[in-house]
């Protein structure tokens, strides 16, 4: 099941991974969540079951561009990628990403699935990934509530590093 998100405050704050995360299980169904945070990169997680099943949510201060993965177009000002060409047991990905207004920082959505290489169906939708994507609360400051919503996930948080890829 979904959660609802708070209403906004105004208050202003740095992102957390669990308000992406909780961005996230707002539109997406699923067992767990987690910090899968890198060099570059603010991501949180939702995670549909296995390391495979996964859709997250980051703030990156790399850009996108086209060509990125196997396939890529633009659509307005977001980059929507494609990678089907992995080896059998990796997860497929579609990411879909956009620009923030600041100029330096990206808004990255991602499914990665193992299941729809096999089966072509990636369990969350393109429109889905699009609105996580340009959630107009999602940036490098967010306010307090989200944070908040974050914090008290209602999910299992994950601790250990991913065991597959």
């Amino acid at each position: 099941a979904t959660i609802a998100l708070p209403a906004p405050d105004t208050s202003s704050q740095p992102v957390t991974p669990q308000a992406l995360a909780a961005v996230v299980a707002s539109q997406v169904g699923g067992s767990c969540a987690g910090d899968e945070s890198s060099k570059n990169l603010l991501r949180g997680a939702v995670y549909l079951g296995a390391d495979t099943e996964r859709v997250s949510l980051a703030i990156s201060t790399e850009p996108l561009k086209c060509p990125y993965l196997d396939a890529c177009e633009e659509d307005g000002d977001m980059i929507v990628a494609r990678q089907l060409d992995v080896p059998a047991d990796y997860p497929v990905r579609i990411v879909v990403a956009r620009p923030l207004p600041d100029g330096k920082h990206w808004v990255v959505a991602e499914h990665a699935s193992l299941r729809a290489q096999q089966t072509g169906d990636f369990a969350v939708s393109l429109p889905t990934l699009k609105a996580l994507a340009t959630d107009p609360r999602v940036g490098v400051q967010v306010d307090a509530a989200l944070n908040s919503a974050g914090d008290e996930l209602p999910l299992r948080w994950r601790v250990a590093a991913r065991t597959s890829e």
